[in-house]
């Protein structure tokens, strides 16, 4: 289910300690990646007890383990659920794809944004090769667009790649 709780585990002992908790609503399904000091949280679902249903949102928040607390970020340029996202630096962060309402209709989406961490702002990026939930990995020059999902229950097998320095532009 959705949650807001927030805990840290010790990899080499086992132990488990709560954090504090999201200050958003209780949620899944959010875009996360990790600086050298904070980890990032992009949009995500929550349910609608109203309408009964799930609702996407476009809430941001950073969590610095440091000082065990949350700090809240501009919105995501569109409410989204299942996207992804991957550090390029320790100053900017890859968040692409996922699934989202557009003029009333739910679709999946190739958009993505460049969201740099100093200014707390987004600038429009290259799109992922197709409109899907995808993963996102790093690893030495490129980030990689790997299968994920494109159409309702359907996985893709796809694998992309594109070189960080043209994510980053000029």
């Amino acid at each position: 289910g959705f949650r807001r709780d927030a805990f840290a585990w010790n990899l080499k002992t086992g132990e488990q300690r709560a954090l504090s908790p999201y200050p958003g609503p209780a949620f899944g399904l959010a875009a996360s990646a990790v600086t050298s000091t904070e980890l990032f949280l992009f949009g995500g679902a929550t349910w609608d007890a109203t309408n009964q249903t799930v609702m996407n949102f476009g809430e941001a928040f950073a969590f610095s383990p440091l000082r065990n607390s949350w700090r809240k970020l501009k919105p995501f340029p569109f409410s989204v659920r299942g996207a992804s996202a991957v550090a390029l630096d320790d100053r900017h962060l890859y968040v692409a794809g996922g699934y989202r309402n557009r003029e009333g209709k739910e679709e999946f989406t190739d958009q993505a944004f460049i969201y740099d961490v100093e200014n707390d702002q987004y600038r429009p990026a290259a799109a992922l090769p197709y409109r899907a939930m995808v993963g996102l990995v790093r690893s030495t020059e490129y980030v990689y667009c790997l299968g994920g999902e494109d159409k309702q229950k359907h996985r893709s097998a796809a694998a992309y790649r594109i070189k960080v320095a043209d994510l980053l532009g000029p």
